[in-house]
């Protein structure tokens, strides 16, 4: 509190799997005060750390999934999202 609440810094997390949400999650971020914004790209198909199943259904299928992580597809993925 006090002083402090001027000088630090604070940050808010937005997940997505396109650069349009992505995007657009940022932009909602910045215009409620945030100035940093942690972003999680979601890679379809994958469990990806930090983002959250989109519907039951999703979440069903990451369960039965053998395989829950595909570096390459991330590698893929990522980076024209960002």
């Amino acid at each position: 509190g006090g002083r402090a609440r001027e000088a630090a810094a604070a940050y808010t997390h937005v997940e997505g799997d396109s650069a349009g949400e992505i995007a657009e999650k940022v932009l909602a971020a910045h215009e409620r005060g945030y100035r940093h914004v942690r972003v999680q790209v979601s890679v379809p198909g994958t469990d990806t750390y930090g983002t959250a199943p989109r519907d039951a259904a999703e979440a069903r299928r990451r369960e039965l999934r053998a395989g829950s992580w595909d570096s390459l597809a991330y590698l893929r993925h990522v980076p024209p999202v960002l």
